[in-house]
């Protein structure tokens, strides 16, 4: 959430939290209407230390908080990915398995 405030336009940035179930996982994004990462950049996004292209370069940062989030979503078996959004802005998301309790019943 915090990247889409800093990485986003000067000025007014809508950014949106979704949560879905899929499946067995539960699926959650985050979307914005700011300035897109460079695709060439896409593939790096969550590497520690890895910084996008001017001029989201000029922002404060260290690389650090996408590469955490990779390492505790892929610990609980799940999934990160980023994406460019048609008309602008990014999408952000990450999907975990969903577990049940023994014992407990599962709600709909």
């Amino acid at each position: 959430l915090s990247n889409a405030g800093k990485y986003g336009p000067d000025g007014p940035c809508e950014v949106n939290v979704l949560a879905d179930r899929d499946g067995d996982d539960i699926v959650v994004q985050v979307l914005d209407d700011g300035t897109n990462f460079p695709t060439a950049d896409r593939h790096h996004l969550f590497d520690l230390f890895f910084r996008a292209s001017a001029p989201a370069r000029l922002k404060p940062g260290a690389g650090i908080g996408l590469y955490v989030t990779r390492i505790l979503v892929e610990a609980m078996d799940g999934r990160v990915w980023a994406a460019e959004r048609e008309g602008g802005g990014s999408a952000f998301g990450f999907t975990l398995p969903i577990l049940t309790v023994a014992g407990e019943p599962e709600s709909a």
